[in-house]
């Protein structure tokens, strides 16, 4: 036998002379080829257990105390245990603002596991935020696996400005819509001048009266009886009739007292004529109590019957031919003392002569 041949090469030729040689060398190649594959898929499903993780950050630069966030993110076998490290106050040249982990997802490969930090620095520059350990345990074999360092750039708010020493031109003139301020203070004009003409046409209707003999008591109780009569007919209910009620007897003070319409309520009204002593007092408690009763009816939701409100309109129109009756007569006294004051008599004391002296 030549013993240059190799090794395999006289196996075979052994085996080939032999008359089971065939199926004994076909028996061991197809066990060896099995061995083969077995030792094959051990080693990649060993590769494809292994651990892995992965840290990325939202950002590779932020201002100065901008947080941002870093995930780390572990996929391992299903039943292993991920143990992340302890998060302390700082991480490298990092605060650590929050930190928050999320429990394991099943996956195709496995489970993963995951972590966010939020971090922040005062500090400036190119930063680095340091690898992390983390430990994969299953069953009793432990590993760590170690995150990557990432680099962040933290910037100043001062930087990228303009440079104070160098010149920069003034822009020409640039035309700029201004928006209209629109304001209510229209609003409060037309208001006043609403109830200024309203008191004017008053006024100017008494006035034209005038002129065929009507007073502002006249025009009151005309004005007392066309209400009257709305009443009768059903033709106004509680309330309008107490406002219109009101309004009447308060538009006649001021006629016949020739007070100016300065907003003034019916009571601040009622205690001005109180303060001239123009009519007696009884007739401004009756006023009152009439104002009073309308204000009830108006805010306070006061209900009065027909006949209620027919007897408030006859209060009315009694206590205002009283209180004209009683001005009239004040105004005749005035009048008549004035008429009948006497006057001093010439050469008596209280007298000046103007007579001229020679």
């Amino acid at each position: 036998m030549n013993t240059d041949q190799p090794v395999v090469a006289k196996v075979v030729k052994t085996f080939g002379d032999s008359p089971n040689g065939p199926k004994l060398l076909a028996s061991i190649a197809t066990r060896w080829l099995a061995i083969t594959t077995v030792l094959l898929c051990g080693a990649a499903n060993v590769s494809a257990s292994e651990p892995t993780v992965t840290a990325t950050a939202s950002t590779n630069s932020v201002q100065v105390a901008e947080p941002f966030t870093v995930d780390i993110t572990v996929n391992a076998p299903a039943g292993a245990k991920v143990a992340f490290p302890a998060i302390a106050d700082r991480l490298g040249e990092f605060d650590v603002r929050d930190s928050q982990d999320r429990f394991d997802v099943p996956t195709a490969n496995g489970r993963t596991w995951a972590r966010r930090i939020e971090l922040e620095s005062i500090a400036t520059g190119d930063l680095v935020i340091p690898s992390l350990d983390i430990q994969v345990s299953e069953g009793e074999i432990a590993k760590l696996v170690q995150t990557q360092p990432i680099n962040v750039r933290v910037v100043s708010v001062l930087e990228d400005r303009s440079d104070p020493t160098k010149f920069r031109d003034i822009q020409t003139v640039v035309d700029v819509n201004v928006p209209e301020v629109k304001s209510g203070t229209w609003m409060l004009w037309a208001m006043g001048g609403v109830a200024g003409a309203c008191l004017c046409a008053i006024a100017g209707l008494v006035l034209s009266r005038r002129g065929q003999w009507l007073t502002p008591k006249a025009w009151a109780i005309e004005e007392l009886d066309e209400l009257e009569s709305l009443i009768d007919t059903n033709s106004v209910d509680c309330e309008t009739t107490a406002q219109k009620l009101s309004e009447i007897v308060r538009s006649y003070l001021l006629l016949e007292f020739g007070i100016e319409d300065a907003g003034r309520t019916p009571q601040e009204l009622v205690n001005e004529i109180v303060a001239t002593e123009r009519i007696a007092k009884e007739a401004t408690d009756r006023l009152s109590t009439a104002f009073m009763l309308a204000d009830k009816v108006r805010f306070a939701g006061v209900e009065l019957s027909a006949s209620a409100m027919k007897s408030a309109v006859n209060d009315s129109r009694e206590l205002i031919e009283r209180i004209a009756n009683e001005f009239e007569s004040s105004r005749s006294r005035q009048t008549l003392g004035r008429d009948n004051k006497p006057h001093p008599i010439p050469g008596e004391a209280g007298h000046e002569d103007t007579t001229e002296k020679n």
